[in-house]
């Protein structure tokens, strides 16, 4: 069984499993302290320190997990974490993943690890794809921007699930967004997916993100019909009458499930999360 929790202030046990290494002085058996708290929750390890504005991001796996969490964490000049033992956690994450030698050879042909959210605390494989360096500086001076700018009318977020390969693109609407059916009914939606096939460039998916935000910014719509996705989701919005009680409530329960009320300006969709193990359809 793997742990759930990494705690490493002073003593430090879980599940039978300890994350602190001990020093044995004189017959003592003393916890390594570190500045940097662990926490292991559905599959993403979560690192924090004193005076961090967020929480590092890793994704969990056995066979490193001990590794990252008997390591020492801090930020460099460009707010990425980093260890002295094992360099910047989104490196390090690329190597576990992708290999060393597949990492080196990106390395010498210009590539770097780039986070596709621009988030530098998250270094969770789904975040991480490789992009030649003048691609990521010109990403940084666009994309990056109207996504951050535009995230709380149009939340545009990029992954690449590392299992099947594919890139994929979610939108949350937190303006009230519809389309229609083939028989002319407005539907009002939540989220969209898009899905790119294994081999798509992911200049190709990056350019498709900037069209979107672009179209929309300029006429409060856009064509999904011209993008190089291979398959759509759409998720419809829900809409409830709220009761007084309900009426400033950030949440609800409706049906033994707990609805999150979007507010302009107060509560809005970040990112919609990554359709894990969703495949092309190559028939």
């Amino acid at each position: 069984m793997r742990p759930l929790l990494y705690v490493l202030e002073g003593l430090s046990v879980q599940n039978g499993k300890g994350c602190v290494k001990e020093i044995i002085k004189g017959g003592d058996i003393m916890p390594r302290k570190s500045p940097n708290t662990f926490t292991v929750e559905n599959d993403v390890i979560y690192i924090n320190r004193d005076g961090w504005q967020g929480l590092a991001m890793a994704t969990y796996r056995e066979d490193y997990a001990d590794e990252v969490c008997n390591a020492t964490w801090r930020l460099d000049n460009n707010e990425y974490p980093i260890s002295s033992k094992l360099g910047t956690l989104h490196s390090y994450m690329a190597k576990k993943w992708y290999g060393e030698d597949k990492y080196n050879e990106m390395k010498e042909q210009g590539f770097i690890v780039e986070h596709m959210n621009n988030h530098h605390l998250d270094s969770r494989i789904t975040n991480l794809t490789f992009l030649l360096k003048r691609y990521n500086t010109a990403k940084g001076q666009s994309l990056d921007i109207d996504m951050r700018e535009m995230r709380q009318r149009l939340a545009v977020t990029m992954y690449r699930d590392f299992n099947t390969g594919c890139y994929q693109i979610s939108i949350g609407c937190n303006d009230l967004i519809s389309t229609k059916t083939p028989d002319g009914e407005e539907v009002p939606i939540h989220g969209i997916w898009l899905l790119y096939l294994p081999e798509t460039d992911y200049r190709l998916v990056i350019a498709d993100a900037q069209n979107i935000l672009t179209e929309y910014e300029t006429s409060g719509m856009f064509n999904l019909g011209r993008g190089r996705h291979c398959k759509i989701r759409l998720e419809a919005a829900q809409f409830f009458q709220l009761s007084k009680d309900e009426i400033n409530a950030d949440c609800i329960q409706r049906n033994g499930e707990t609805y999150l009320i979007g507010r302009p300006g107060r509560i809005w969709i970040h990112a919609l999360a990554m359709q894990e193990g969703w495949l092309p359809d190559h028939e």
